[in-house]
């Protein structure tokens, strides 16, 4: 039987094809596992490291994008960047404890007057290439006060509207949770806001953002 020449090439055509296709199917690495394996990976350090993962890049529009070639880089980072929040609060919390103030007694029927005031103070992260950058913490909030004088006198219960953020850097950024302002004085406050670090963060090529809970404390007198 004699076979033209152009079902030849059509035969050899379909072959390469064949071939090709099936030699891309072996080529191709598996997503899937890849996607559960980082998955699994991810989940054990929200369990390690009190934080959590999303995936909503809304989030994380803002920040600049830290990169990281594997899960056991990004690890060393936020061990390092962990262990920098958790001994800025321990310094906080020595500073507070520190500088307490006298109660001084004030009369029930002094006027009352209302204020909004604004602390910042110098909190630089360090290690993991942190070390140095210019980074503040900010605490807005509304109180009202009493006056004798020149000096002025906290009310009770009158901290409100407590606001906090961070300053100075574009790749991360402080979400508060909740705030209290309980008086240590009738002259002093403290400062305990909770919420968590966001960092926009490229493991191994996949776009997340990374919530890293933390606890913020501050005090803050009034003279």
């Amino acid at each position: 039987m004699k076979i033209s020449k152009n079902k030849i090439l059509t035969l050899i055509l379909v072959t390469f094809l064949i071939l090709m296709s099936t030699g891309s199917a072996f080529a191709q690495p598996d997503l899937s596992f890849q996607h559960d394996n980082m998955k699994n990976k991810l989940q054990v350090l929200e369990k390690n490291y009190n934080m959590e993962f999303t995936t909503d890049l809304n989030e994380i529009s803002d920040l600049e994008m830290l990169e990281f070639d594997s899960i056991e880089e990004f690890e060393s980072f936020i061990k390092s960047f962990k262990k920098s929040t958790e001994e800025a609060y321990k310094q906080d919390s020595i500073i507070t404890l520190g500088s307490l103030s006298p109660v001084t007694t004030t009369s029930s029927k002094s006027k009352v007057y209302s204020n909004a005031e604004h602390i910042s103070w110098w909190a630089p992260f360090s290690g993991y290439g942190f070390t140095g950058l210019a980074c503040w913490k900010n605490i807005t909030f509304e109180y009202k006060y009493t006056q004798s004088g020149s000096d002025r006198y906290f009310v009770e219960d009158s901290v409100k509207n407590i606001k906090s953020y961070l300053s100075g850097l574009n790749f991360i950024s402080w979400k508060q949770t909740s705030a209290v302002g309980g008086l240590l004085s009738n002259k002093q406050v403290d400062f305990k806001i909770n919420g968590y670090y966001l960092l926009g963060v490229s493991i191994g090529g996949f776009p997340l953002g990374a919530k890293l809970n933390a606890t913020w404390r501050r005090s803050h007198r009034i003279d």
